[in-house]
């Protein structure tokens, strides 16, 4: 019989975090194969435009974070907002979101009136205006889901555990890769 901390400390254990989102990362690639009609014929397959080639990589994305987030489970505070992030975000909030960033984006780069342009955050920075400039930890509560939310301490060990998952993620990303050229 296994004592207790012997069971804790294998659960969490790295090699099963990567197996659990290996197999939910391959289930939901199959269904994304599953949903994308075949093209017409096999010489069409090279040729896609880059729209379908950029919602394609979104779909892929958005199922290595979910998985990510799935294998981790409720444990740490950047799963459960990333999972929450996720569940909230179909496709029209996300069109309207992107579509809002967008025309931001735009209205920051207007001339006005008299011809200038607009000033950025980073440009005042640049500046030397009195901006507020962004320090890491500003920068790595940007970075981490949920991490708006989170104290120094927390927010460090969450830092870490997010980057070791983003590390096997790309470790199993790049594994596929290979597998099929």
């Amino acid at each position: 019989m296994t004592p207790p901390a012997r069971l804790n400390a294998s659960a969490s254990s790295p090699c099963r975090l990567r197996t659990r989102f290996v197999l939910r990362f391959l289930k939901t690639l199959v269904k994304i194969k599953r949903s994308t009609p075949p093209p017409p014929s096999p010489s069409l397959s090279l040729t896609s435009s880059p729209e379908k080639i950029g919602r394609h990589s979104q779909r892929i994305k958005l199922a290595a974070y979910s998985s990510m987030a799935r294998a981790v489970g409720q444990r740490r505070a950047w799963s459960r907002a990333l999972m929450l992030k996720l569940k909230l975000s179909d496709k029209r909030k996300n069109r309207y979101r992107w579509l809002a960033a967008r025309k931001m984006k735009q209205q920051k780069t207007l001339r006005r009136g008299c011809g200038r342009i607009l000033a950025t955050k980073r440009n005042r920075s640049e500046k030397g205006s009195p901006s507020r400039s962004c320090s890491g930890v500003d920068e790595l509560r940007r970075l981490v889901p949920g991490g708006e939310a989170m104290d120094l301490g927390v927010l460090l060990e969450e830092t870490a555990h997010f980057v070791r998952c983003l590390e096997t993620q790309v470790r199993v990303m790049s594994i596929i890769a290979d597998c099929f050229p």
